[in-house]
């Protein structure tokens, strides 16, 4: 049985024809040892729909069945447990589906550990709610009724904590600008229960992989952001907060000069 953490939506169904779903994963460690952790933490949603998301995991299944020997329990397909040339093949053969992505980049050595607004009680807390804001204003914008989400519980995160951050704390302290109206369900699980997660594995630890500088060579590697996320990230058409930045790829701290791979910020989808 799911448990609903948004109390301003009573119903345990979703409109099929109407109706968005989304999927939330992080990549990275929120640690601030940069000898022992990464400098980037990310958050990362894909949005579609209910039925493109059924087809998705048929995708993965199918992959599965072709590149993986004995076809592993699709919960050993996450990003980390594939070789890189399984990764370009499962990522070149989801990309001919209809989606779009939210990210949420914290480049951790430009944030004040102490900063609460984005560490308490933890940065996915934060970036969770930034990217579930952003849900819900790309389900205003393409006219959709409601998006229900999934979140990864990777952390055990606790159901009342998460549900005291984003419905009571956030709101009561005045950083929450979520259309409420678009919001339905919002769940937490597991890849093992929940495959459809993986979905939201691959988004965060693409865009992760062209933000980090990695190896001993300290490069980013953008091919996998160029098979599953260009041209997929949210871009508002807000007028006086349109495009990308900010919206399908909010930074903090808010600097553009942060980024080394300009592709990023190249125009995303307007449409579904």
């Amino acid at each position: 049985m799911v448990t609903n953490l948004n109390p301003h939506y009573k119903e345990d169904k979703i409109d099929m024809r109407n109706d968005f779903v989304a999927f939330i994963d992080e990549s990275g460690d929120e640690s601030f040892n940069f000898n022992k952790c990464e400098e980037w933490f990310i958050v990362s949603g894909i949005l579609t729909t209910h039925q493109e998301s059924n087809d998705m995991i048929q995708t993965i299944k199918s992959f599965n069945n072709k590149y993986r020997k004995n076809a592993p329990p699709l919960h050993k397909l996450t990003f980390k447990e594939l070789s890189y040339q399984q990764r370009l093949n499962l990522l070149g053969m989801l990309k001919k589906h209809k989606y779009i992505t939210i990210h949420s980049a914290f480049y951790k050595p430009g944030i004040d550990p102490d900063d609460r607004l984005c560490t308490y009680p933890s940065m996915y807390f934060f970036g969770i709610l930034t990217v579930i804001e952003r849900l819900t204003w790309a389900t205003n914008q393409f006219i959709k009724n409601k998006v229900h989400i999934l979140i990864s519980n990777r952390n055990k995160i606790k159901k009342k904590d998460l549900q005291e951050y984003l419905f009571n704390y956030s709101v009561k302290h005045n950083f929450n600008n979520m259309y409420m109206d678009k919001l339905g369900i919002v769940s937490l699980g597991i890849i093992i229960d929940r495959p459809k997660l993986l979905l939201a594995d691959y988004a965060a630890s693409s865009m992760t992989r062209c933000l980090e500088k990695k190896s001993e060579a300290h490069i980013i590697q953008p091919i996998y952001f160029d098979i599953l996320l260009k041209g997929k990230l949210y871009s508002s058409k807000h007028r006086a907060y349109g495009g990308v930045w900010k919206n399908g790829f909010k930074c903090t701290p808010d600097y553009k000069t942060l980024l080394e791979y300009d592709s990023i910020l190249e125009e995303g989808s307007h449409k579904f």
